[in-house]
């Protein structure tokens, strides 16, 4: 992970992390990958290459699996429509862009008020 805070390891989120883990396994399996972290209001970002698989996808994954379930099925794309639900229960999110996957993990405060 690459990150400019420092600090980040102190950092708490409030999501599930087998969701994470998941998502981050549909998009890069055991390969190595760059995952770019940020501190962003109240959220974690993680920003991750974009996959060939999801070129013509952008924004939240649950539109396109409900534009075309058939072409999505079993595609990267799936695994990230059932992550964005789990990431939005929690108040995060994911999104798809042209620079790659984001991540949006929802900080929680500690009792320092980091």
């Amino acid at each position: 992970m690459i990150s400019d805070d420092g600090d980040l390891g102190n950092r708490l989120v409030g999501v599930d992390p087998i969701a994470v883990r998941e998502i981050i396994d549909a998009l890069v399996g055991d390969e190595p990958a760059e995952i770019q972290v940020s501190l962003l209001d109240s959220y974690v970002v993680l920003r991750m290459p974009l996959d060939e698989s999801l070129s013509e996808v952008r924004g939240g994954p649950l539109v396109a699996m409900a534009q075309s379930l058939q072409r999505y099925a079993g595609t990267p794309v799936e695994t990230l429509a059932a992550g964005q639900v789990v990431l939005e229960r929690f108040g995060g999110g994911l999104d798809i862009t042209d620079a790659g996957v984001q991540l949006w993990l929802p900080r929680v405060q500690t009792k320092a008020g980091e």
